[in-house]
């Protein structure tokens, strides 16, 4: 997908000349600094949790899309508003904030889209909606059952024409789903 982080804007040159020096202090730490070619960040966390399940982890990051990762033994610490509101995201939190476990967050995710990365969501289905509904009817299966029934501000036409064009091609949501998820299929360390 040609456009996919298009709107990314790249980070100041101090930023990466910073990053010899994090190297360095990660490593003097007797910590890994794993970067790969081709691989994103999130893909190589998502990766190194699938293959360490029974571990206790917690992934530090201000990327919401981790929030997939979160099970028994993995939980998400990430930012609130800024460096001093933070909070750690379990399984019981993410239910509480969002209403929803992890898988169908992701399809959520999709609803809705990623300006940050460029991924179109549905149009003419909001934020809000696409919560309710996504926590009503479970995910993107449900969803594209309920189609022709949700009912909302103006916004039943959207979700009826969502579930049409999922009847024509893999969907704008199904598509989104793909380029949202976290690989968890990356190379494998011992």
């Amino acid at each position: 997908y040609p456009a996919y982080k298009a709107n990314r804007v790249k980070g100041a040159d101090d930023l990466y000349a910073q990053m010899p020096h994090i190297r360095t202090f990660v490593e003097a730490l007797h910590q890994p600094f794993i970067e790969l070619e081709n691989y994103e960040a999130d893909d190589i966390i998502g990766t190194f949790v699938e293959q360490s399940k029974d571990l206790d982890t917690i992934i530090v990051t201000g990327d919401k899309d981790e929030f997939q990762l979160i099970d028994e033994h993995t939980r998400v610490y990430t930012m609130r508003k800024g460096f001093t509101d933070t909070v750690i995201y379990d399984l019981a939190a993410m239910r509480e904030r969002y209403g929803m476990t992890p898988t169908p967050f992701i399809d959520l995710k999709a609803l809705m889209g990623d300006s940050s990365d460029n991924i179109p969501g549905i149009e003419g289905v909001g934020d809000e909606p696409a919560m309710h509904h996504t926590q009503q009817y479970g995910g993107q299966g449900g969803l594209y059952g309920h189609a022709r029934t949700i009912r909302g501000t103006g916004g039943e036409v959207s979700w009826i024409a969502w579930s049409e064009r999922k009847e024509r091609t893999a969907g704008p949501a199904s598509w989104g789903r793909r380029w949202i998820g976290t690989s968890t299929g990356g190379p494998s360390w011992s």
